[in-house]
């Protein structure tokens, strides 16, 4: 009988306790390589790193005409996916899946508090870079609040340990921002102060997240101080101010574009 019950359950109680942890331990491993594993995902099964790509095709109505991606030379198109995903459709405050939101409107800038001279070039330098974004509605400095859409405030009334942050004051119904207030700690040393100003006023525009996939970005979610948009921070402006992407499009509905306008 001992026998017959050894047959049936081959594995010892030790085996099946470190197959448990193999298997932990390959699926940690998986996910450290981006295997990201969702069950569902706007009805769609996305599966390991190839997000069921073969799906794209038969998602997408393309727009005649519309630009194709390729600022992209040093990644391949599958990370910069993975890049905008992580950056575009999270929020810095709670890390969780939203779908994305852009402007629309042209942004008035306001600019407030005690900024100094190099704190203003840094900022239009800033936003030159944007008005350059194919798709984007353009930015320009207004002299009044009441003018204004996004107010930067430079100033030391911020939170204990924080160097800049963004609030979305307003969304409208079809979740484009509309109104936005930017603080920067005006105490900051010259050099990561000028990385504070592009980091903030870029996730002002849509890309709201930091990230540890890649340390190539002005998002990146630890120790740098990129001093103004990297190649891979105007590739994802450019995608999320690509004319078929838009505010309130989750995930495998962005995909489908990207998939067909990346080249």
């Amino acid at each position: 009988m001992k026998d017959a019950q050894k047959e049936k359950n081959p594995l010892s109680k030790r085996d099946k306790v470190l197959l448990f942890i193999a298997g932990i331990g390959l699926a940690i491993a998986l996910c450290c390589q981006g295997w990201y594993f969702w069950p569902w995902i706007g009805g769609n099964v996305i599966r390991g790193s190839a997000y069921n790509w073969e799906k794209c095709d038969e998602l997408l109505v393309p727009i005649a005409d519309a630009p194709s991606i390729t600022n992209y030379s040093s990644y391949t198109k599958r990370q910069v996916i993975k890049y905008y995903h992580d950056i575009a459709l999270r929020r810095e405050d709670d890390g969780s899946i939203h779908t994305c939101s852009k402007w629309v409107e042209p942004i008035r800038l306001f600019v407030s508090g005690e900024p100094d001279e190099e704190d203003l070039a840094t900022l239009r330098d800033a936003c030159a870079f944007l008005n350059s974004i194919p798709g984007f509605p353009g930015i320009s400095e207004v002299s009044s609040k009441e003018d204004s859409n996004i107010e930067i405030l430079f100033t030391e009334k911020i939170m204990k340990g924080i160097n800049g942050t963004f609030i979305i004051l307003s969304q409208d119904d079809a979740d484009n921002v509309s109104e936005v207030i930017i603080r920067i700690r005006n105490s900051l040393p010259r050099e990561k102060k000028n990385s504070v100003i592009w980091e903030e006023l870029l996730q002002s525009t849509g890309p709201m997240n930091d990230t540890l996939l890649t340390d190539d970005t002005l998002f990146y979610n630890g120790k740098t101080d990129i001093p103004r948009a990297s190649e891979l921070d105007r590739t994802l402006l450019e995608m999320l101010y690509h004319p078929e992407i838009k505010s309130g499009m989750d995930y495998i509905q962005s995909l489908a574009v990207f998939w067909t306008h990346m080249k």
